[in-house]
């Protein structure tokens, strides 16, 4: 008759047994993974290209109002690092108007501009994501546009949590 100690131990190397090989199954399921290679930043030659100088993008349309412009964002390759005999294969990035950086769009103090944009990327991002971090969760889209350095209404601003009711600030008491 086998007594507890006995059935304790053959119940825990079984089981460890069974513990082993599934977490060295998940390490050989991600080597399996493409590995990118990585470049060794000592062989850049360093300001080798001249620094690129965005276009001046004109206005589709002009009012009285606003000046309207038309900007499409894509993916595309483009020549990032010196290209030369020994150079660097065309690097693949997101940009405006096929350039990266993209255009420059040429606006005066206090008359507005109307910008639409157009969102032509791929539905998955270039590279992986961090679910865990403050809206990059798994429910949130993975690709979406983000205006900074603008004065943007909130409910333009690219994320669909925010509106200008809950954005704005209250409006200060009569005195």
């Amino acid at each position: 008759m086998t007594t507890r100690r006995q059935f304790l131990k053959v119940s825990a190397i079984s089981a460890g047994g069974f513990v082993v090989p599934l977490k060295s199954s998940q390490a050989d399921s991600h080597s399996c993974l493409p590995q990118p290679e990585l470049l060794d930043p000592t062989t850049i030659t360093k300001f080798a290209d001249a620094l690129p100088i965005p276009a001046v993008l004109k206005p589709t349309g002009n009012s009285k109002n606003a000046a309207s412009y038309k900007v499409t964002m894509t993916e595309f390759k483009q020549q990032v690092l010196p290209a030369g005999p020994d150079g660097f294969p065309a690097t693949t990035v997101w940009g405006y108007e096929g350039s990266f950086p993209g255009p420059t769009i040429e606006a005066r103090r206090n008359k507005p501009v109307a910008v639409k944009w157009i969102n032509e990327l791929p539905m998955h991002h270039l590279f992986p994501i961090d679910t865990t971090l403050h809206g990059s969760e798994p429910w949130q889209p993975e690709v979406r546009k983000r205006l900074g350095n603008y004065r943007v209404d909130p409910t333009f601003s690219g994320l669909p949590f925010l509106n200008s009711a809950a954005a704005d600030p209250p409006e200060p008491a009569p005195i």
